[in-house]
């Protein structure tokens, strides 16, 4: 199948080698003809895959990598600069709609607005009246503003500020890196990140330096580079590449995957504190981890609770602490952290089981932590802290599954999650012998 696609690019190219040459210096134009050949190579593979059949194990993954492909050449040539050409978002159109009518589709929306926003008599054209037909009915539309506000937000950036400022130059460095309104193009975001860096920008040179740390954007990893940038935003006072570098001091299998190193776990504390310190309010949580890794409970409910309070009268900064406070715990997973501590009666503080359920379903009700959802079936499962309940078990266990997202099988669910809820059950069974054993030797003491 692969083969086929390659042919018909490869006879593509051929039939473009006619195409005068364009003069020395003019790069504009070079730059648009690169993507008008690229739109006709990336046609070649969307008729590709349109035709391709789905029917077996085999067919299904070449049509997924296909897509894949797709999807990468995509990432690559959609900018600002080519964000109002309509032969870009009908062919991205047409790739959105292959991936099957009456399942809401991700990407549906972007080809779906663009055309729009690009041919509002669209409705004149009988191909194109079909494809947003196809694109409606798969777009989810709960996400409709979220995209256009983004979007408004990215021609905002180029059309109403100084794009000479490197404040602006990382803005729009992150939203190439986010992907807002169009595809994410890292390589795009690398350019502007390196404009803000080469004025000084702290957090520009800490976003650079996460780049090299992970190799993307076209550049190659290269670890000590990554590294010594970030330690250098860090001096500048940046909040982000403190956390960039506690990621990557993180002891996890992660880090060592990626890194072929053991993590460092009093560095990872170190830098995370430094962000947190700073308000960036994504640390507390990490923070927090790492302290109950480190079986500290006190200082995992310290920043479980986004740190020290400031003084109140201070309105302003008592103000972004509460925000501060708020959004790290916006999914739920600070509000877990702080139950896993008193389920588990991590360090100096005591088990509090009732405490502890209140907290995992506090965490369940704000937002996606499948691991709470996890804790309650296990506490259900095992009958410490409530009633032992194999309704309610499974009522838990039907929201982890549903949290953990669709697209598994019942096979890997039960596996993944019925092996956290072994975990999770095993160290609450252990944690509640401890406190029995302490609690009788207080009662022997008197």
């Amino acid at each position: 199948m692969k083969k086929t696609v390659r042919v018909s690019i490869f006879a593509l190219l051929l039939s473009l080698i006619s195409f005068p040459s364009l003069s020395v210096g003019d790069e504009q134009a070079k730059e648009s003809n690169d993507v008008a050949l690229e739109i006709m190579t990336i046609e070649v593979m969307v008729d590709q895959l349109e035709k391709m059949p789905r029917a077996t194990k085999d067919e299904a993954n070449a049509w997924a990598q296909l897509s894949l492909d797709i999807m990468g050449r995509f990432s690559k040539i959609v900018t600002y600069e080519t964000s109002d050409n309509l032969n870009l978002w009908v062919v991205m159109g047409r790739w959105a709609a292959a991936k099957g009518v009456g399942n809401k589709s991700p990407y549906a929306n972007k080809p779906f607005i663009h055309i729009q926003r690009l041919r509002p008599d669209y409705q004149k054209d009988d191909k194109l009246i079909r494809l947003m037909a196809k694109l409606n009915s798969i777009r989810n539309k709960e996400h409709q503003d979220f995209v256009m506000n983004k979007y408004r937000h990215f021609v905002l950036l180029f059309e109403e500020c100084d794009t000479n400022d490197a404040t602006f130059q990382l803005l729009i460095g992150r939203a190439y890196n986010e992907g807002y309104g169009l595809c994410r193009n890292v390589t795009e975001a690398v350019k502007w990140y390196k404009r803000a860096a080469a004025a000084g920008n702290a957090d520009a040179i800490g976003e650079l330096g996460d780049v090299y740390l992970h190799g993307r954007g076209g550049l190659e990893r290269n670890e000590e580079v990554g590294v010594k940038l970030l330690n250098e935003a860090v001096e500048k006072g940046s909040a982000l590449a403190a956390y960039a570098l506690g990621r990557y001091y993180q002891p996890d299998k992660y880090s060592a995957k990626l890194w072929k190193r053991k993590g460092d776990r009093k560095k990872a504390i170190q830098m995370f504190r430094i962000a947190a310190k700073r308000g960036y309010y994504k640390a507390f949580y990490l923070l927090a981890e790492e302290y109950v890794k480190a079986g500290n409970g006190t200082e995992a409910l310290r920043w479980a609770n986004g740190g020290d309070e400031p003084d109140p009268n201070n309105k302003m900064e008592h103000r972004l602490w509460e925000r501060n406070r708020s959004m790290a715990d916006n999914w739920g997973f600070c509000s877990y952290i702080k139950g896993e501590v008193y389920a588990l009666g991590i360090g100096e503080v005591e088990q509090d089981l009732g405490r502890a359920k209140e907290l995992f379903e506090k965490s369940c009700l704000k937002g996606s932590n499948i691991m709470a959802a996890e804790a309650l079936a296990a506490m259900y499962t095992e009958g410490i802290g409530v009633e032992a309940n194999a309704a309610l078990t499974k009522q838990w266990k039907t929201k982890a599954k549903k949290l953990f997202g669709p697209g598994f099988t019942d096979g890997y669910f039960d596996r993944y999650i019925n092996g956290d809820i072994r975990d999770f059950a095993k160290r609450l069974r252990e944690a509640s012998k401890r406190t029995l054993s302490k609690n009788n030797k207080q009662i022997g003491n008197r």
